[in-house]
Order: C-alpha cells, then sequence, then structure tokens
C-alpha cells in the first residue's frame, strides 16, 4: 500500500517533473527566441548606433570644413564683417574691416558702433541696430562712414540679427563694402547723363534710337523732343516701332535703305537726304553711329540728323549766282575775244588793204607796159637782125661791142626775161588779189560766197609755210572740191575760220616731222583721209581729182599732208572737211580745243584764242558746227558744216 502510494506519489512526482522539463523546454525555447529577437534588435541599435556615429563624424567633419570654410572666407572676404553684441558692442573684426576702417582687431573689440558713424547719424543708425536686435528682418543700407585716418568713406550696409538656439537675439553681424569710388563714379556717370540729356533735351537737331532685334529688324527706341517737332510724332509712342511704321511704307523704305547700309558697312556713316516730314521739304545732314556690345554683335544705332534747309537753299541760291556770274564771264570772254578778233581783223584788213593797194598800182603799170616793152623788144630785135643781113661788115667798133654783149645771147634771152617778168608781175597781181579776197574789206557783210574761193585765197597766202625747211619737208595739200553753190556767209569771217584751222594743221605737221614716228606704221583709216571720188564735176582747183588722188595714195606717209574736201551734206547744209596726217591729239586735249586761251603752244607762238574765235564764227555767226575728231599718232579731222541758205544772222 504505502509502495503503490509511494508509486503514485512518485508517478505524480514524475508527471509533475515531466510538466515543469516541458513548461522549462517550453521556456527555454521562448527564452531562445527572445534572446535571438534581442539580439537581433541589438544588433540592429548598433548599426544603428554605427550609422548615427559615422553620421556624426561625416557631420563633425562638414561643420569643421565649414567652419574652416567660414573662417577663410571671414579672414579673405573683400566685405567688411563685424559682429555686435546686443548692446552694440564689436565683438568680431576681420581683416577686411581693418582694411576698410584703419583699426585693427584690438583696437575695434568692444567698442560702441558710434565711433565709425559720424554724429549727424549716429541716431538713425542706432535705431536700424535697436530693430534689428527686436528681431527684425535683415537690413541694408548706405551711408556714410568714418576711418581712422579721420577720413570720411560711403559703405553698403547689410545687417542681420544673431539668434541663440534658445530663440533669444544675442547681437547682429554686418557686412560692410566700400563703395566711394563706385559712388563718385555714379555721381559722374550720373553728372555726365545730366549733360547729355541736356544736349539731348536741348539742341536743335534730331537725335534718335534704333535697336536692332534679334531677327535683324530696326526698331526706334526713342528720339528727342526736337524730333517730336520734326516728326509729328511722341518719342514714347514711337519706340518698338519700324521706320514704315512711322514714316509709311514709301518714305519709310526710303529712310531704311541708309540705316541697312549703317548695318552692312557696321561703321559711322554721313549721308545727306531730301525728306517730306510734317508736309514740309526738309533737307537733313544724318549721321549713323553703329554700337557694339562686348561680343561684337551690332545692336544699337545711334543717328543724329541736322536740318540744313536753309543751308541748301543758300547754296541754291549760290549756285544761281554762280552760274549767272559764269554766264558773265563766259559773255564777257565772249565780248572780248570778239573785240581782240575785231581789232585783230581791223588791222590785218588796214594792212592788207594798204600792201595791195600799194603793190597794186605799180605791178598793174608793169604788167600793163610788159606787152609794150615785148613787142618793142621785138621790133628791135628785128631791126638788128636786118642790119646784120644787109651790113654783113660792120665797123670794127661795131663789132667789137657786139662781141661784148654777146648780141646773140641777148637776142634769144630777152624776150624770155620779159616772159618770166610778166609770169612774175601775173603772180603778184593774182597774190594781191588774193589778199584782198582774204581780207574781204569790201565785203563785210552778209553776202552769198564761193567757199572754194576762200579756201584758195587762205592756201595762197599759206603758200611759203607749206614749202620744205631745213627741218621739216614740203606739205602737200589735196583739195577735193565737190560741186558746192554760193553760200551765204561773211567771206571775211569764214577765211578766218580756214586761216585758224590750216595754220593749226601746218604747225601739227611740222611739229610731227621732228618726232621719231614711224609714219609708214600708219594706215588710211588711222590718218582719218577721205579719198573716195568726188561725183560732182570740175570743182576740184590747182589739179585735176584724178591727178590728186594718185598723188596722194602714192605718197609716202612720211611726208606731211593736208586733205581738205566739200561736199553737200542736205539741200541747205554743206560740209568743209581740213584732215591732216600729224601727231593728233588725246582726250583731255581735244575736249579743250575750242575753249577761250586754251594752247598748247609755246609762249608767243599762240594766244589760245584762234579756235575759240573760229567756233564762235561758226557756230554763232553762220549757225552751223564745227567739230575736232583726233586721236594720238592718228592726226585731226576739223569738220565745219554751215547751212546753204540763212533766212537771217546776226552779226
Amino acid at each position: 500500500m504505502d509502495d503503490a502510494m509511494r508509486i503514485r506519489e512518485l508517478e505524480q512526482e514524475n508527471l509533475s517533473l515531466r510538466q515543469k522539463l516541458e513548461q522549462w523546454e517550453k521556456t527555454r525555447s521562448q527564452l531562445e527566441s527572445l534572446v535571438i529577437q534581442r539580439t537581433a534588435d541589438l544588433n540592429q541599435v548598433v548599426s544603428q548606433l554605427q550609422q548615427e556615429v559615422c553620421d556624426r563624424k561625416q557631420s563633425e567633419e562638414k561643420l569643421r570644413r565649414s567652419q574652416q570654410k567660414l573662417s577663410l572666407l571671414f579672414q579673405q572676404t573683400p566685405l567688411a564683417i563685424i559682429e555686435w553684441n546686443a548692446d552694440q558692442e564689436v565683438q568680431e573684426w576681420n581683416p577686411a574691416a581693418e582694411r576698410i576702417f584703419g583699426y585693427q582687431r584690438q583696437e575695434a573689440i568692444g567698442r560702441p558702433f558710434g565711433f565709425l558713424v559720424p554724429k549727424p547719424i549716429r541716431q538713425e543708425v542706432s535705431q536700424i541696430l535697436d530693430e534689428i536686435s527686436q528681431q527684425q528682418p535683415s537690413h541694408h543700407l548706405i551711408n556714410e562712414n568714418l576711418t581712422k585716418d579721420g577720413k570720411t568713406i560711403t559703405c553698403e550696409w547689410y545687417n542681420v540679427p544673431l539668434i541663440a538656439s534658445d530663440g533669444q537675439i544675442v547681437g547682429s553681424a554686418s557686412l560692410a563694402l566700400d563703395i566711394s569710388e563706385r559712388k563718385q563714379a555714379e555721381a559722374k556717370l550720373q553728372e555726365r547723363e545730366e549733360f547729355l540729356r541736356s544736349i539731348f533735351d536741348g539742341v536743335q537737331q534730331e537725335i534718335f534710337v534704333l535697336n536692332v532685334t534679334e531677327a535683324g529688324d530696326l526698331q526706334f527706341g526713342g528720339w528727342n523732343w526736337y524730333s517730336d517737332q520734326m516728326i509729328g510724332m511722341k518719342s514714347a509712342d514711337a519706340v518698338g516701332k519700324t521706320p514704315e511704321d512711322v514714316f509709311g511704307i514709301e518714305l519709310g523704305n526710303q529712310v531704311r535703305q541708309q540705316f541697312s547700309q549703317c548695318l552692312k558697312l557696321r561703321s559711322k556713316v554721313t549721308y545727306e537726304e531730301h525728306l517730306t516730314l510734317e508736309n514740309q521739304s526738309v533737307w537733313l545732314l544724318t549721321t549713323l553711329n553703329p554700337q557694339f556690345d562686348e561680343s561684337g554683335k551690332l545692336y544699337r544705332i545711334v543717328g543724329t540728323a541736322l536740318d540744313i534747309s536753309d543751308r541748301k537753299r543758300a547754296e541754291a541760291l549760290l549756285h544761281e549766282k554762280n552760274s549767272d556770274l559764269e554766264q558773265t564771264l563766259a559773255e564777257l570772254q565772249h565780248t572780248q575775244t570778239q573785240l581782240i578778233q575785231s581789232e585783230k581783223m581791223s588791222s590785218l584788213g588796214q594792212l592788207v588793204a594798204g600792201v595791195a593797194h600799194e603793190i597794186n598800182n605799180p605791178v598793174n603799170f608793169i604788167h600793163g607796159n610788159l606787152s609794150y616793152a615785148h613787142d618793142y623788144t621785138q621790133d628791135l630785135i628785128g631791126l638788128v637782125e636786118l642790119y646784120q643781113t644787109h651790113v654783113p661788115n660792120p665797123p670794127q667798133i661795131i663789132q667789137a661791142a657786139t662781141h661784148t654783149i654777146d648780141l646773140d645771147f641777148l637776142k634769144g634771152d630777152l624776150p624770155k626775161v620779159l616772159s618770166s617778168m610778166k609770169v612774175g608781175s601775173e603772180r603778184i597781181r593774182e597774190i594781191v588779189r588774193s589778199l584782198r579776197t582774204f581780207s574781204r574789206l569790201d565785203e563785210a557783210e552778209f553776202k552769198a560766197a564761193d567757199i572754194h574761193e576762200g579756201i584758195d585765197s587762205t592756201l595762197m597766202i599759206l603758200q611759203s609755210r607749206l614749202k620744205a625747211k631745213p627741218d621739216s619737208p614740203s606739205i602737200q595739200i589735196v583739195k577735193e572740191y565737190g560741186k558746192l553753190p554760193l553760200v551765204d556767209c561773211y567771206p571775211g569771217q569764214l577765211n578766218q575760220v580756214f586761216m585758224n584751222i590750216l595754220s593749226n594743221a601746218i604747225d601739227a605737221l611740222e611739229e610731227s616731222s621732228q618726232l621719231p614716228i614711224l609714219s609708214s606704221e600708219l594706215k588710211d583709216s588711222d590718218l582719218n583721209i577721205e579719198t573716195q571720188n568726188i561725183s560732182h564735176g570740175d570743182a576740184v582747183r590747182g589739179q585735176s581729182q584724178s591727178e590728186g588722188l594718185t598723188k596722194f595714195r602714192t605718197q609716202s606717209f612720211t611726208s606731211p599732208l593736208i586733205t581738205i574736201r566739200t561736199h553737200v551734206l542736205t539741200p541747205n547744209r554743206i560740209a568743209i572737211h581740213i584732215t591732216d596726217n600729224g601727231s593728233g591729239m588725246d582726250e583731255a586735249v581735244r575736249s579743250r580745243l575750242f575753249d577761250p586761251f586754251f594752247t598748247t603752244k609755246t609762249v608767243g607762238k599762240g594766244t589760245g584764242l584762234g579756235l575759240s574765235i573760229s567756233y564762235q564764227i561758226v557756230t554763232e555767226k553762220h549757225k552751223g558746227w564745227l567739230s575736232c575728231h583726233s586721236a594720238p599718232r592718228q592726226g585731226a579731222k576739223f569738220i565745219i558744216e554751215i547751212p546753204i541758205h540763212q533766212s537771217s544772222v546776226k552779226g
């Protein structure tokens, strides 16, 4: 019983132990799980602590670097950095503050703000610092400050409050920049701007600004008050408008062309322009100045336009007066040349008339008696021959005299002498007649005349100049006369024209003969000599057409040659061509050939009036035309064209 009890007790005890064991196992398992969980949590906490330590170290490094940067900034910044305590005393003072204000750090620490501020504004600055100490936002101001050496400078201040971790304001910090030089520059700039503004608003000429858009278009940026009046539009209304918007399409395009030229050239442009503004015609002297930015881009054009209408009107009036003066001078020169011509022709005519008259009388006497002398001579010779026939043996004294005078020679030579005397007297009479024809003193009125007769008389007078000389060969004359009717003219004046042109041709040929020119290189076309047959009959004087043309064609071009050709141009107009194969002339000389007093001859050889007078005689007196065609080394051709009949010609 006891054993059973004991067994039951043991069984119960065993069961209890078993239950405890299970409970312990369960508890152990729970503890293991808890340990694992706590270990994991602990590892996580350790990891977090490690990360926090790492982050803190990084933050401390960043803070250190930041403090280092702030320290460098504090030490090296050009801005003065000043820290103030709540009592507005200096707590910190950087090197820039030392440089700007002149006080060393140890001199500034602990000093109230007043040592930097002039007395008149200390109260204002103190009030600003008080506002900052009352948690007001940062404050910016510009005021005058004092330096250690007593100078007054201008500083720009930035002031902020310093707030502790508990939110209390413990002071303030200030950044200060010395802007004295900038303020001086701004003052000068403002003064200059005011000066330019006074010019811009006060000058009485247009000043305008054109902006160049990104697309390259032009838009007005404004103009001055004077432009308001000239254009009739306020500056504010023109801003942003194109030239076409302001002036209209037509005038705007005209104005834009000049603006575009400035854009193209990228340089200053000055020009005169004639515009109609506010229904008024104005002349403007406009100057455009391009403006460039730092990259070299043309971004603006500044222009000025000066009203020069009064000057233009004065210039027009002056031009008109100059024209009047030039006309008066031309008339004066014309009158002068006419007076010279009249005086020369009068003197020449009187001289020629006197000489012709004095020569003509004895020549007529000689010529008239030569026929009698010839008859008397024949009678005497016949008588001598009768004596010789009927008295073959005359006395010795007569034979001696016959031998001495060579009677046989005299009988044969005396008629020849008389014949040559007759030829000479006829030659003298012809010369006298040519002189009278040339001078035409008895034919000064307007009348119908033979042009060929005038040319021939002129050639007769110039005959001596056509002959060969030691330094130049003879000058050949080729006449190609057409069948001309009598021409209404002043014969004496036309003879003067022929004389001037032929004399110049002879001068040119004499000069050419002394130049080393290979004339054989020239062609007919080079000489401009007309050689075609004339179909007007037998009007060529001095030699036949065929003889003259043959001589011309076979003549060596080394020989000086003058060709005179006449023909009828129209039923009421004739032409006279006088051509030489001289050295010719260039365009500069040819263009001035008929100017008064123009000459290429040496001093003493020409007055420069011959061709000028000739031009007036042909064009004014005879309503004709005188021209010259020439080129270097190609000779010269003068063409005279005059009417055959004229209703009236004023002298």
